[in-house]
């Protein structure tokens, strides 16, 4: 029988490693909020194919991966989770600390962990990070931050895009 995995237990995130494999010093971004996807879902791959006219069935195939991206929203970010998720720094301390967000939009290469309640935890080795605010001042609103974190090709040979494993 196949691993049965579900649920979601925490994300861990930080700087790839320097040989450009998975990064080993990962920390929570905080807690995911449960009225949002937590969802990595791969869009169809591109399919080309090269016909002649004389013929009906394709003379070769080439297909193109689809984009995996792994979404999920912050529901308590914190100054440090801010500066983490789109750069810059907190400046202060207690309650006088201060966060800026940059004027320019960043993508951070990250590792991305994700371990699930059981069965198989998924690493995105080498993921660009990126993340949009989402903001809901009315009074059942909320202050959130939904993360955005597309696999790229690890620089480590022999590592793939996503590893899967080991069980929980």
């Amino acid at each position: 029988m196949g691993k049965i995995t579900r649920g979601l237990d925490k994300i861990e995130v930080g700087d790839v490693a320097a040989d450009g494999g998975p990064g080993a010093s990962l920390d929570v971004l905080g807690k995911t909020d449960r009225d949002s996807p937590v969802t990595m879902v791969e869009a169809d791959p591109t399919i080309d194919r090269l016909y002649s006219h004389e013929d009906d069935d394709p003379l070769d195939t080439l297909v193109t991966a689809g984009e995996k991206p792994f979404l999920f929203t912050v529901v308590d970010p914190t100054l440090a989770t801010l500066a983490t998720i789109f750069g810059g720094a907190v400046t202060g301390s207690g309650n006088a600390a201060t966060y800026h967000l940059p004027s320019s939009k960043a993508i951070k290469n990250q590792t991305v962990k994700i371990t699930p309640k059981k069965g198989l935890v998924i690493t995105v080795v080498n993921g660009a990070l990126y993340g949009k605010i989402n903001a809901d001042f009315a009074r059942a609103g909320k202050f959130a931050v939904d993360v955005v974190v597309e696999p790229q090709k690890p620089t480590k040979a022999a590592t793939g895009a996503i590893i899967w494993g080991p069980e929980v």
